[in-house]
C-alpha cells in the first residue's frame, strides 16, 4: 500500500522543546542493540496507523528517528518496502524494554502473503539493517526535509543490498485478513514469492501451508474498509445510466463525487460477476429509461455504449475490441489482503464449495482482443496506476500495452486511497489518479456503513508470532501486543482516519466491539468502533458472515 502521510505532531512538538530532540537515536551515533531489533513482515495496508502507533504508543517522546528504503535517493518510493523505527521505549515497558533503545523494521515487500507463508515457515527474509548505515551522506542515506526532521531517506538496490539488508527469520506476520482466506493452496489468494533484490539468493518459499498451527499467536489488529472503484469516465457512465433508469436523482450532477446522493451504485452480485469474469463487454449491460428524458424514451432498453448514455456522460466510447468494449477488471495478485476479503465478500471465494474463482489475467499478448481484460496488480498503488492508466490511455503501471488504449475499469482497491478530502475537490482535480469509488448496495466505502451493516467489503486484520521462537522472548511478545492494540484502538484509529476523510464519511480503520471496545451512538468518526464481526470462537474467520459480536452498549441500525 503507498505511504499515507502521518502528522508528525509529538515529534513537531519536541523539537520546539529544543532538550527532547537531543535524545532522537540514530545508528551512527547510538549502537543499535542486537536484542531489542524486532521484525515484522506483512501487509502495508495499515502502515499508516502502524507509525502512528510506535511514535504514539511505543517511543518516548522526541526520541523517534524513521528509516525508509527507496530505490534512489531523490525517489518517491519511501518506506514502501521497509521502514526502520528507532526509538528509545516508553518507561511503561516492565520486560527490561522501558528506558531501552528499540528497533522496530516493517517489511512491506511481499504483502500480506510474507506476512503468514515465510513466517510459519520459519524461513529467512530480507530485511533492512540499519545498523551498518554510517550517516546522512547524501548517497545512501538522506535526511527527508529539514534538519531535524528525524526522518531519513535509505537507498537499497541490488548493488548495495548486501551492505543494507540482513536475513532474519520475521519476529511476527501482519496481514489486513485472516491468514485462514490466504492459506489454500492452488487459489489466487495463495501468496506467491518476490524476488529478492540481492540476486544472489532466493526466498524458501513452500507452496502447501494451509493452517496457522496452534503453536501460534494471533492477535487481532483491527478492522479495515476497502472499496470497489471505477475509472472516472466510466463512473460518469455509471451516473448517465442510473440517472435514466431512475437509481439516481435526475438532477444529478454528472462527474460529482461530493455528494452520496449522486454516486452509482452497483449491486453485490453485479460486482462479484464482474470480478469473476462472468460479463465480457459493457455493451450487455443495460438500463431501460425510466421517464422519457435525457434523449431517452421510457421503457427502451439502453446499452452502456449507446450513444444515449454517453451524450449525458460527457464522454466517448473507449477502446474497442471488434464492435464491442470489452470489461477491463482489476483484481489482485496473488496472496493480496484486498483481494482476499473482496473475493469472499462477492464471491465466497475460496473457502465455500462451488464458489466461482476471480477470473484469472490476460496475457499482454491478448490484451488487444481479450474480453474481458482482466489485470492483476502488485499493490495498492500499482492498482490505482492501472485505472489510472485506463482512463488516461497511459501506461505508468506497465499493464496497459495496448498503446494508447482507454478502458472503462473496475478494480478491487483499499479505501482508504485516492479520497478527495476537501467538499467539491475530485479526486483528479487534487492531482490524484483518475478513478473514484462507488456505492455497493446503495452504501459507500465508511467505516460507519460497516457500523450500521450496510457495507461488507471489510475484514479485520490479525498479527501472528511463533509461541516457539518469538513466544518466549518477553519483551518481543511486550511490543508486539502494544502494537496489536494500538492497531485496534478506536483513538488510533480516529487519529489515522483523520488523513483519510472524504466529503461523504470516513473510511479507513477501526475497532471492534469483539475487541472489547463499544461502540458510540451516535457513531463517531473519533472513536470508531463497529459491532460487527467475522469472529467464531477465538478466530476471526473471512469466509463467514459477520454478525453483531459483544455489542453490549448498543448497536446501530441506519
Amino acid at each position: 500500500m503507498n505511504h499515507l502521510p502521518l502528522t508528525r505532531l509529538s515529534a513537531a512538538i519536541a523539537l520546539l522543546a529544543g532538550s527532547q530532540a537531543a535524545h532522537a537515536l540514530v545508528p551512527w551515533t547510538d549502537a543499535v542493540p542486537a536484542a531489542n531489533v524486532i521484525y515484522i513482515s506483512g501487509g502495508a495496508a495499515q502502515d499508516a496507523a502502524f507509525s502512528n502507533v510506535i511514535e504514539n504508543v511505543l517511543a518516548e517522546p522526541g526520541t523517534l528517528d524513521t528509516f525508509g528504503d527507496a530505490k534512489a535517493i531523490d525517489s518517491s518510493d519511501w518506506g514502501a518496502r521497509w521502514t526502520a523505527y528507532y526509538f528509545k521505549a516508553k518507561s511503561s515497558f516492565t520486560q527490561g524494554l522501558g528506558g531501552q533503545n528499540v528497533v522496530v523494521v516493517k517489511r512491506s515487500l511481499g504483502a500480506a502473503g510474507y506476512g503468514v507463508v515465510p513466517v510459519i515457515a520459519g524461513s529467512e527474509l530480507e530485511e533492512l539493517d540499519i545498523s551498518r548505515l554510517t550517516g546522512a551522506d547524501g548517497t545512501t542515506v538522506k535526511e527527508e526535509g529539514a534538519a531535524g526532521s528525524h526522518k531519513y531517506r535509505v537507498v537499497v538496490t541490488s548493488a548495495n543490498a548486501a551492505d543494507t539488508l540482513t536475513n532474519v527469520v520475521s519476529d511476527a506476520g501482519i496481514l489486513g485478513v485472516d491468514a485462514k482466506l490466504l492459506l489454500k493452496p492452488g487459489s489466487i489468494n495463495y501468496p506467491a514469492a518476490v524476488a529478492r533484490v540481492n540476486a544472489t539468493g532466493s526466498d524458501v518459499f513452500p507452496s502447501n501451508i494451509a493452517t496457522v498451527p496452534n503453536t501460534f499467536t494471533q492477535l487481532s489488529t483491527g478492522g479495515q474498509v476497502h472499496g470497489i472503484a471505477v475509472t472516472s469516465d466510466f463512473y460518469k457512465v455509471l451516473q448517465a445510466a442510473q440517472v435514466i433508469s431512475g437509481t439516481l436523482p435526475a438532477d444529478t450532477v454528472i462527474g460529482d463525487y461530493e455528494h452520496e446522493r449522486n454516486i452509482p451504485t452497483l449491486g453485490r452480485n453485479f460486482v462479484g460477476s464482474i470480478l469473476s469474469g462472468k460479463v465480457e463487454t459493457w455493451d450487455q449491460v443495460q438500463v431501460v429509461a425510466a421517464a422519457t428524458a435525457h434523449g431517452a424514451t421510457a421503457g427502451t432498453a439502453y446499452k452502456l455504449t449507446d450513444p444515449v448514455v454517453t451524450a449525458l456522460a460527457g464522454v466517448d466510447v473507449p477502446t474497442k475490441v471488434g464492435a464491442e468494449v470489452p470489461v477491463a477488471v482489476s483484481n489482485r495478485n496473488a496472496g493480496a489482503a484486498i483481494g482476499a476479503v473482496a473475493y469472499a465478500s462477492f464471491l465466497n471465494y475460496p473457502w465455500t464449495e462451488g464458489a466461482f474463482a476471480p477470473a484469472t489475467a490476460t496475457s499482454q499478448a491478448l490484451e488487444g482482443t481479450a474480453k474481458p481484460l482482466v489485470k492483476q496488480p502488485g499493490g495498492v498503488g500499482a492498482t490505482g496506476n492501472l485505472l489510472d492508466d485506463w482512463n488516461q490511455g497511459t501506461n505508468v503501471s506497465t499493464l496497459n500495452n495496448v498503446n494508447g488504449a482507454k478502458r472503462w475499469g473496475i478494480g478491487v482497491q483499499s479505501a482508504d486511497a485516492n479520497n478527495s478530502g476537501t467538499a467539491g475537490t475530485a479526486p483528479e482535480d487534487a492531482g490524484k489518479k483518475h478513478y473514484r469509488f462507488v456505492r455497493i448496495d446503495g452504501y459507500l466505502p465508511s467505516i460507519e456503513n460497516v457500523a450500521s451493516g450496510n457495507y461488507a467489503d471489510w475484514a479485520e486484520g490479525v498479527l501472528l508470532y511463533n509461541n516457539a521462537t518469538t513466544g518466549t522472548k518477553a519483551n518481543v511478545v511486550e511490543i508486539l501486543t502494544a502494537i496489536a492494540n494500538g492497531l485496534s484502538s478506536p483513538s488510533t484509529a480516529g487519529t489515522v482516519n483523520q488523513k483519510l476523510v472524504t466529503t461523504w464519511g470516513n473510511p479507513g480503520i477501526f475497532g471492534l466491539t469483539s475487541g472489547g471496545h463499544t461502540q458510540s451512538i451516535p457513531y463517531a468518526d473519533a472513536t470508531p468502533v463497529v459491532a460487527y464481526s467475522h469472529k467464531k470462537g477465538s478466530a476471526y474467520l473471512g469466509e463467514i458472515v459477520p454478525t453483531i459480536s459483544g455489542a453490549a452498549g448498543g448497536v446501530l441500525l441506519k
